[in-house]
């Protein structure tokens, strides 16, 4: 029998650092107005959490940088992805966050690589899933709801709808929809889907 409970874990470091992921059972903050990255090493088998949080360290370009929201986790790579913008670069930047090893966690803090030093139009986005190797952004603004950046080439993929009438009289063309997530739901079967608390029909 698997005994199920809630735990406290220490606080941050950095207070109100509320953008935050998970990979490989552990916790990763980058907090939102100031860049101020830090973990949290838990132990998923037994249940135990290797406290307290640990800061991170990051290249001198994010320094005074602000990380977006939302964090997008990558587990098939066992990397991060945070999109930038202010501080010293001189344009909004996609980067990628490599962790450590649990065992390597005193003597290396991860390793962070520019994807992307001009990627624009994060400010309209809602929310963002990752899948295989696409990265889904959401914006109520977008034309067909969906942008699709393919992480390792750099491409921006066309989004095309397979039916526009989502049901008998309803459809994407005459209703404008405020949907606030986007999850995956399957892998396997690439089964995603975008939550809303309730259409507004034009």
């Amino acid at each position: 029998m698997v005994r199920r409970a809630w735990s406290q874990a220490p606080p941050m470091n950095t207070p109100h650092g509320y953008n935050t992921t998970c990979l490989n059972g552990h916790v990763y903050s980058v907090g939102n107005i100031y860049f101020s990255p830090e973990v949290l090493y838990v132990d998923t088998t037994n249940l135990e959490v290797f406290g307290p949080w640990k800061y991170l360290s990051f290249p001198p370009e994010l320094v005074k940088c602000t990380p977006c929201i939302p964090v997008i986790p990558d587990p098939t790579e066992n990397r991060i992805l945070v999109h930038f913008y202010g501080g010293q670069l001189p344009s909004p930047s996609l980067y990628v966050f490599y962790p450590p090893d649990r065992q390597n966690q005193d003597g290396e803090t991860g390793k962070w690589r520019c994807l992307n030093s001009n990627f624009l139009g994060w400010n309209r986005v809602v929310d963002a899933v990752l899948l295989d190797g696409v990265l889904l952004l959401h914006g109520r603004k977008f034309p067909d709801l969906l942008k699709a950046y393919e992480v390792d080439t750099g491409n921006w993929l066309n989004v095309q709808w397979s039916t526009r009438v989502i049901e008998e009289g309803f459809s994407i063309d005459d209703c404008h929809f405020n949907f606030d997530s986007l999850f995956c739901l399957d892998n396997t079967n690439r089964i995603l889907c975008l939550a809303v608390y309730s259409p507004i029909v034009r």
